[in-house]
């Protein structure tokens, strides 16, 4: 049954001329887009997935071999000295960490954590970098040769020699997620 109020719709209704029918049936159908959009943009925030906060938005990368630098100095300052903090290391590792050294011996993180490099003095030379975003993953790049002084597996080496590192930003900040030491270098 019709209330009062939707027989006074319809009679206003009779009475409006084309044009002003046509603008008000764009004007409702306006309305009811812009509240479309608004109950779907308002669903998929209220699901598992947000939009990116900005500590996960991949950072710009102007210059990779600055970056490159300063995030393998991060690496191998943090392993120097005969007490490396475990804590400030697992932080920058990532929990998919991988390494293979020269000698072919691999670790992963947690074995990596359990026996890390000790290193005494190390300097970084022809530092190489490339920086990518795909899938919505930056990543960067690193291959540089170093001299260094450290101790691995409890064997002392000196050497120069080739590096491979792979960093990728997560939750607003690079981690390492791979690492490569070669043979040195003649």
């Amino acid at each position: 049954m019709a209330s009062d109020n939707d027989l006074w719709t319809v009679k206003l209704i009779a009475k409006m001329s084309p044009m002003a029918k046509t603008t008000s049936f764009v004007v409702v159908m306006a309305v009811a887009a812009i509240m479309a959009f608004v109950m779907v943009g308002c669903s998929s925030t209220s699901t598992s997935e947000s939009p990116p906060s900005a500590a996960t938005v991949a950072p710009d990368v102007s210059d990779p071999t600055a970056t490159g630098t300063q995030l393998v100095d991060r690496f191998l300052s943090t392993l120097k000295g005969s007490k490396t903090d475990t804590a400030a290391l697992s932080a920058i590792l990532a929990p998919d960490f991988q390494l293979v050294r020269a000698d072919g011996t691999r670790a992963d993180k947690d074995s990596y954590l359990a026996d890390p490099a000790e290193v005494f003095n190390y300097e970084i030379k022809n530092l190489r970098a490339v920086a990518d975003t795909f899938g919505g993953a930056a990543t960067l790049t690193v291959s540089f040769d170093v001299a260094i002084d450290e101790v691995i597996n409890g064997q002392s080496i000196t050497t120069t020699s080739p590096r491979l590192g792979a960093f990728v930003w997560s939750d607003g900040e690079w981690l390492l997620v791979s690492w490569a030491n070669f043979n040195p270098t003649s």
